[in-house]
């Protein structure tokens, strides 16, 4: 269950997103995510609940760049990983629900 503390803190899991200091946490110990993966983890908790379509996705990650929609499968493939999404039974992104990954 996700909650938000002061707008820019949510617990969700074992994770503590710190949103004004850039940091992800897993049981206290804060976790190196690069920085287009933790806008797009950002970008994904402030909508957790809502279906993002693929091109508000890209438009607000990279909203003056043009780039191959393979850069966001990557930063969702990267964050799963660092979620360990699916492991011990834990699941952030449920497929065939709209999720984009």
């Amino acid at each position: 269950m996700m909650n938000s503390q002061a707008g820019s803190t949510f617990d969700f899991g074992a994770f503590r997103l710190e949103i004004a200091e850039r940091r992800l946490q897993r049981n206290g110990e804060t976790i190196a995510v690069p920085p287009k993966v933790f806008d797009t983890l950002v970008l994904l908790v402030q909508n957790s609940g809502r279906l993002i379509e693929k091109n508000e996705l890209m438009t607000k990650l990279w909203p003056s760049a043009i780039v191959e929609e393979v850069n966001l499968a990557r930063n969702i493939s990267d964050l799963r990983k660092i979620l360990a999404d699916g492991e011990e039974g834990l699941s952030f992104c449920r497929r065939g629900t709209g999720c984009c990954c």
